[in-house]
């Protein structure tokens, strides 16, 4: 059997968005229990900005993605190890539910208002109640 670590699944999730960030490839699709994208993933740099989430801290959100839709609210933005304190484009998002969410994996960011932004989220708990996305586009 594989172990698979948390520190290599958030790892996998930061390659993804930042190849995604950059326009380049797709999503990891060979990651452990990854989700393929939908082939209409966002790869905009402006949807993946510090501030443009910094902003919305706290507000909800809406997870979708195949059969997934799912609420959620936007609970941290945090500096990522070894980054500049800050940075604009290298961050850590996390997101909480009330219920159970879907497995890790590539899904679509909506809010009203908000242009869609996809994101791969890693689940942090077993519950599948707290998810983390890492934005690392520099």
């Amino acid at each position: 059997m594989t172990d698979v670590s948390r520190r290599s699944v958030i790892g996998a999730g930061a390659a993804a968005i930042a190849a995604s960030a950059l326009g380049v490839g797709g999503p990891l699709v060979g990651a452990v229990g990854a989700h393929a994208a939908d082939p209409t993933y966002t790869s905009a740099e402006k949807l993946y900005r510090r501030s443009r989430f910094a902003a919305l801290r706290g507000k909800g959100f809406r997870l979708t993605g195949g059969d997934t839709q799912i609420r959620v609210r936007l609970t941290e933005v945090a500096d990522l190890p070894d980054e500049g304190a800050g940075s604009e484009t290298s961050f850590r998002l996390t997101f909480t539910s009330r219920s159970a969410g879907p497995p890790q994996g590539t899904y679509a960011l909506r809010r009203d208002g908000f242009a869609k932004t996809s994101m791969f989220v890693v689940p942090n708990d077993t519950s599948r109640r707290s998810y983390t996305a890492v934005v690392n586009s520099a």
